[in-house]
């Protein structure tokens, strides 16, 4: 247990004869002295600095586009994987008319431009 001595020092008391000193740094003896004196509360004001904001508008600045080039990335190898993807979606044992129902849901019956731009537009209205 730490107990602050006529000095100010730290002094750690444990067993008889063993007594440790540790100096307690000026700045945090400071502190303990504004945390604790009585005076009128200060209203609460938003702490939110100019530094703070530039970081998240740096974080938005990249991650926005980080995410828009990852759905284009897998939207790409969807469409580049060997085969059917509609039908890969169904399965071994689906039928052709699953397998149209798959492809009419997830457009995948448009041209690839088309479906490229759409997909982009949804992602950026969404």
């Amino acid at each position: 247990m730490l107990l602050p001595d006529a000095n100010g020092h730290a002094v750690r008391r444990g067993r008889p004869g063993l007594t440790i000193v540790r100096t307690v740094p000026e700045k945090w003896r400071a502190h303990q002295q504004r945390a604790f004196r009585s005076g009128p509360a200060k209203p609460w004001r938003p702490s939110i600095s100019l530094a703070m904001l530039r970081l998240i508008a740096g974080r938005l600045a990249t991650g926005i586009p980080t995410l828009v080039a990852l759905s284009m990335c897998v939207f790409a190898i969807v469409r580049l994987i060997p085969g059917d993807p509609a039908r890969l979606l169904a399965g071994d044992f689906a039928t052709d008319q699953i397998v149209n129902e798959l492809r009419a849901r997830w457009r995948l019956n448009e041209p690839l431009p088309v479906h490229s731009t759409r997909r982009c537009r949804s992602i950026l209205t969404a």
